[in-house]
């Protein structure tokens, strides 16, 4: 079984793909740390593993630890690499640094690879960064309500193939064999962190550029999302109700969110903004607390807003 997972990449892509690129590889209690060793050995990358860890590490790819950047940003450093590729510990997320040492959100790993396999119709939740739509690289893009039943739903309703599924977290879903330059990559319906990561690499290395400036060839979008705890459902959903219909709501508890130039009711209340910015409230389906979502232009700003908002949300309950 091990043997066909390799063999499913290395086919695809091609022995050589990653020829020529050294990458590092974080290993910790990954379950899948050494299939990833091997995948990119076998696509002729130059591997260099590190933090093999006995006990398990929890790693969070849509809250990364700042101390898991710093470390992959000095092994970059030391060893001279092109990049460091690892994922969650059940290892059905995706985790990359680029060469300068930040990291590429998964959804935006999801848009790359989408665009490696040239996917006609993409399905995404509305968590997922609006560079998808903003790219012009796809005919069809699905929005749909956050967690991935929904986007399965959204692929086996698709009618322009190849379709793909991704969440902001990274998780790549494969709805259609495509062929590759190696060969035909057969249809992965569910979360497979290995595609988007060596997606990216192979598309990087196709188009001469380092991960850095791949990621830079997207619309600048930075997603942040945070949340207040212990927000009962019936408070949280009469906050959703006022945020939704109310403009003199809104503008009382914050004049940025005062006057949406679109208004979505999909999951939650998702508002964008003639500036571009978006503002989506949430009440979790499975923990009794009211995210929110700020996706703006730059990441300096993004951090504000949603500081400011949140610490405005903390005062409604």
């Amino acid at each position: 079984m091990a043997e066909d997972y390799i063999t499913r990449y290395a086919a695809s892509f091609g022995a050589g793909a990653l020829t020529g690129l050294k990458i590092g590889v974080d290993l910790h209690s990954a379950v899948g740390r050494d299939l990833t060793v091997a995948i990119l050995e076998q696509l002729g990358a130059e591997v260099h593993a590190f933090r093999r860890m006995d006990r398990f590490v929890a790693v969070d790819t849509e809250a990364l630890d700042p101390e898991d950047v710093a470390r992959a940003r000095a092994v970059i450093a030391e060893q001279g690499l092109d990049g460091v590729i690892s994922t969650d510990g059940d290892g059905d997320r995706p985790l990359v640094i680029d060469d300068e040492g930040r990291q590429i959100n998964g959804d935006v790993l999801g848009v790359l690879t989408a665009k490696l396999i040239k996917a006609k119709t993409v399905v995404t939740p509305l968590s997922s960064t609006s560079a998808v739509e903003q790219s012009n690289w796809f005919e069809t893009v699905d929005r749909t309500r956050i967690g991935s039943p929904f986007v399965v739903a959204g692929m086996a309703n698709a009618t322009s193939h190849p379709v793909v599924g991704f969440e902001a977290n990274g998780g790549f879903l494969l709805g259609d064999d495509v062929t590759l330059q190696g060969g035909v990559l057969g249809k992965l319906p569910t979360r497979d962190a290995i595609l988007p990561a060596v997606a990216a690499l192979v598309l990087a290395k196709s188009e001469g550029r380092n991960l850095s400036a791949l990621a830079a060839t997207l619309p600048p979008r930075f997603m942040k999302a945070d949340r207040v705890k212990e927000v009962a459902p019936d408070k949280g959903k009469a906050f959703l109700t006022s945020v939704e219909t109310s403009a003199d709501f809104r503008a009382g508890f914050d004049a940025r969110i005062a006057a949406p130039t679109e208004v979505s009711t999909l999951d939650g209340v998702r508002m964008a903004f003639e500036n571009g910015d978006t503002v989506h409230f949430r009440q979790s389906g499975n923990a009794p607390e009211m995210r929110i979502y700020v996706e703006t232009g730059s990441a300096e700003a993004t951090d504000r807003l949603l500081s400011e908002l949140l610490a405005r949300l903390k005062e409604q309950f």
